[in-house]
């Protein structure tokens, strides 16, 4: 559930894509830590009992308090922002900026399975085979925690989570949110970024990329991270869409 980067306290926590290891996030990570960032993955797709939004929310926070240096930057990416959300809604103490990559969280009606592949097919390169093929053996003989039905389970509520009501409630909170996202994301296109951006307050910056640019381009994404930290910590009261290029 936790990979930790440097020992003591955090300052950011990154929530990884659904079933990816920590091996794939090693350079994003490693990027963020060059900028001078403690940093911990909490991997959401990860729990002792079969998978829930409710039990991977306590398995973060239990992790989060175990650490010092809290309130904390969680960054979350793919089905990591859709857990992210999820946090900073049910503990905005932990919490103390949001920033969302290319996140779930938004419902695709009507979308099919074939175009679902079709749209994922376009990010395998960017995975680290050797890392995947790691991360299967581990859920075959392994932590009970990567067991299938752990993934099958958070894999089916990905595809369908609304979680508009959440990311609206976020306005109000007290934690200020960025919204990151790739301007060619086939996975989940930008008008999703907009919504998110849109029903939170908070701002939305575009790089050039598909859904796993994060993981080309670990430079660039943790460039923007900064960059969506800083701008936070010089407008804390800003709450409005600001898109870009």
């Amino acid at each position: 559930m936790i990979h930790p980067t440097s020992r003591g306290p955090v300052d950011t926590a990154l929530i990884p894509g659904f079933g990816m290891n920590r091996g794939t996030y090693t350079r994003p990570i490693k990027a963020l830590h060059e900028r001078g960032h403690r940093v911990i993955a909490l991997y959401a797709d990860r729990t002792e009992e079969l998978w829930n939004p409710q039990a991977a929310v306590v398995s973060m926070v239990r992790h989060l308090e175990g650490r010092r240096g809290l309130p904390t930057n969680v960054v979350g990416h793919s089905f990591g922002g859709a857990a992210a959300i999820l946090l900073a809604r049910e503990r905005p103490d932990l919490v103390a900026e949001l920033t969302l990559v290319d996140a779930a969280g938004i419902p695709f009606p009507g979308r099919t399975p074939t175009e679902w592949l079709a749209a994922l097919a376009r990010c395998v390169p960017a995975v680290d085979l050797r890392s995947l093929g790691a991360l299967i053996l581990r859920h075959v003989f392994e932590s009970p925690r990567l067991k299938p039905t752990n993934l099958a389970s958070a894999g089916a509520w990905v595809l369908h989570a609304d979680l508009r009501s959440d990311l609206a409630a976020l306005a109000t909170s007290t934690v200020t949110v960025s919204v990151i996202w790739g301007s060619d994301d086939h996975l989940f296109p930008q008008s999703m970024g907009e919504e998110m951006a849109s029903l939170t307050g908070g701002t939305l910056a575009l790089v050039s990329g598909d859904h796993d640019w994060p993981l080309r381009s670990p430079q660039e994404f943790a460039d923007s991270v900064e960059a969506a930290i800083q701008s936070r910590k010089r407008n804390p009261e800003q709450r409005s869409l600001a898109p870009s290029a």
